[in-house]
């Protein structure tokens, strides 16, 4: 009977350890891989979508591994399902897109994101361009 009881207070740690691990880390990225592949599974022609390099580009049409984008109205070109970022419009509900500028003072500024808090303000002296 004590060797059990040393066994599970030896173990109770690490069990506890392994949950924490699960919930904190894990699982959040297992959810966030899964609302990425569906938000790729349901991309059609004409969703616009942001690359892992940061390139907006426009789809034209799905294939197996690949989405055929227009960059621009002369350019076209084969991407990767792996490569793409978000999709556009995502950004847009977040009100990430444009942040809105707003001037206190001569020399105070800030930028907020619409539908949050401002994110930063800090002092600049007169020479400073911006």
């Amino acid at each position: 009977m004590g060797q059990i009881k040393d066994i599970l207070t030896t173990l109770l740690p690490l069990v506890v350890l392994f949950l924490i691990f699960y919930f904190l880390i894990v699982r959040p990225q297992r959810q966030q891989q899964k609302k990425h592949k569906e938000m790729i599974e349901g991309l059609t022609k004409g969703d616009k979508i942001v690359t892992q390099g940061g390139l907006i580009v426009e789809v034209l049409k799905a294939e197996a591994n690949f989405f055929s984008v227009k960059l621009n109205d002369d350019t076209t070109a084969k991407l990767s399902k792996n490569y793409i970022a978000f999709k556009l419009d995502e950004l847009d509900q977040l009100g990430l897109a444009e942040p809105i500028v707003i001037q206190q003072g001569r020399e105070e500024i800030s930028a907020k994101l619409s539908g949050t808090k401002t994110l930063k303000q800090r002092q600049i002296t007169t020479n400073e361009t911006f």
